[in-house]
């Protein structure tokens, strides 16, 4: 699996804003910058995972960090540098990148953090 984000070499703020919402689903378009199909349940073969962190009031060089759980176990984490004022959306994505793969199966937990702060917690599940 390779999890995807945007990275930069700014120095984050002050918090100043808030997550707006997160939210999981299956497909993600780069070029829009838009998630379709949302859901919390996914099979072990949906080709992505995607977390949507809707953020707002956080100025550019801020970071959002998501730690990832599998079966109560850290699985994994990444952040995202917010790039325009007011924020938007961040995505972070989980993609299955060899034939024969698969996401592992059973009770994931996502915690969010901005600029080194807890923010929300969410669950999702793959079966």
């Amino acid at each position: 699996m390779v999890l995807v984000g945007c990275a930069s070499g700014l120095p984050a703020p002050a918090s100043l804003g808030s997550v707006v919402s997160v939210l999981c689903s299956r497909a993600y378009d780069p070029q829009k910058n838009l998630a379709a199909d949302f859901t919390w349940d996914f099979s072990r073969m949906d080709r992505q995972i995607v977390l949507g962190v809707t953020l707002q009031g956080y100025p550019p060089g801020s970071r959002c960090e998501v730690v990832r759980y599998w079966n109560g176990k850290y699985l994994d984490h990444g952040s995202v540098a917010v790039k325009k004022p007011g924020a938007g959306t961040v995505f972070f994505t989980w993609t299955l990148t060899k034939p024969g793969a698969f996401h592992p199966v059973g009770p994931y937990r996502v915690k969010v953090f901005v600029n080194g702060r807890y923010a929300k917690e969410i669950a999702y599940t793959v079966g």
